[in-house]
This record gives C-alpha cells, sequence and structure tokens, in this order.
C-alpha cells in the first residue's frame, strides 16, 4: 500500500515538474497564477524588439509551445534554452493596437514533449499603452451666411476615433464660439 502511494506522489511530481518565474524586464510583469493560466503582463512598445517574458525552470524533457488563441502568431515566441533545463519564452514586442482579434491577451500552452500531461498555460496579457493621437474627421458642410450655428443646429457632424480604444474614458467638451471666436474640442 505504501509503495503504490509513494509511486503516485512521484507520478503527481512529475506531472507538474517545470515552474515558471519572473524576468527582470522592464515592461514585463509577472502577474497571479489562475485556476487557468499563469499570469504575464506585457506593455506594448512601438520600437519593437525581442525580449524575455518568463523564464521556465526545472524541465525535465524538451519543451514545445502552442498558440490557444487565434491572435498567437502576433507575438512571434519562440523558446530559447541553452541547457534543456532552463528555458526562456521570448517575444517580439510591438504596437499591440493590431491585436484587434481576440482581446488584449493571448494564451500560450507550454508543455513537455515526452510528457504531454505536463501542459501549463500561459496568459500574455497585453496592456495597449494610450500612445496614439486620436483623430477628428469632419464632414463636408455648408454654412450659411448671417447664421448663427450652435450645437442644435449645426449642419456638420465629427467622427473621432482612437486606435487604442480610449476614447471611452476621455472627456470632451465642446466649446461654442462667436462669429469672433472659433470654436474647438478639448481633451481633459
Amino acid at each position: 500500500m505504501r509503495v503504490i502511494f509513494v509511486i503516485f506522489l512521484g507520478l503527481l511530481c512529475r506531472v507538474s515538474s517545470f515552474e515558471f518565474e519572473a524576468v527582470d524586464q522592464d515592461g514585463v510583469k509577472f502577474g497571479d497564477k489562475t485556476s487557468t493560466a499563469q499570469q504575464i503582463e506585457v506593455d506594448e512598445n512601438n520600437d519593437g524588439g525581442r525580449v524575455p517574458i518568463v523564464s521556465i525552470t526545472g524541465v525535465g524533457d524538451t519543451l514545445s509551445m502552442t498558440g490557444m488563441t487565434s491572435n498567437f502568431d502576433l507575438l512571434d515566441a519562440e523558446l530559447k534554452t541553452d541547457d534543456n533545463v532552463n528555458y526562456q519564452l521570448i517575444v517580439n514586442l510591438l504596437d499591440y493596437e493590431s491585436l484587434d482579434s481576440g482581446g488584449d491577451s493571448v494564451l500560450v500552452a507550454i508543455t513537455e514533449v515526452s510528457t504531454p500531461n505536463t501542459r501549463q498555460p500561459l496568459q500574455v496579457i497585453i496592456k495597449n499603452l494610450d500612445d496614439e493621437h486620436p483623430t477628428l474627421t469632419v464632414s463636408n458642410c455648408i454654412l450659411e451666411e448671417e447664421t448663427v450655428i450652435d450645437v442644435n443646429n449645426s449642419p456638420c457632424s465629427f467622427t473621432i476615433s482612437d486606435p487604442d480604444g480610449f476614447l471611452d474614458t476621455m472627456d470632451f467638451s465642446n466649446i461654442v464660439g462667436s462669429k469672433v471666436s472659433s470654436g474647438e474640442i478639448v481633451r481633459k
């Protein structure tokens, strides 16, 4: 009976043989481990570059990596090792406005090749920075002479868009002008 219990404990230890550990990298934060995945927050970076986002230690065999979401390819992720015991997951930093399919995170499954039940998921959470300017587009409109135009009777329409998606957190106020001064939109 004791032998079976010891073997069972050995199998349990083998199932979770490797661990995820934080890396010392600007713009990368080792997050919480949830019931579904280890979270890692990565700031977007318009300058690009390849950086490690997590260390993987205690590996018993070669690791493989599989994308679990459709936007996985955007990371251009790769596993690197010097000794087949310690690995790093390297990703390409980019302007993540292009991450419009699949939300703000990418799920990656890491598995030891010879032991498929060692699969552990990582959730790479992209922190989109407010680094793009909003765009104000004005429609063509004709203004009648000698007519006072205000918000209620203006034939003009404006479209404001923001590639970063931060418009819902902005506060715009419309300052209505007179014939002498001009109106403007101010971001607070």
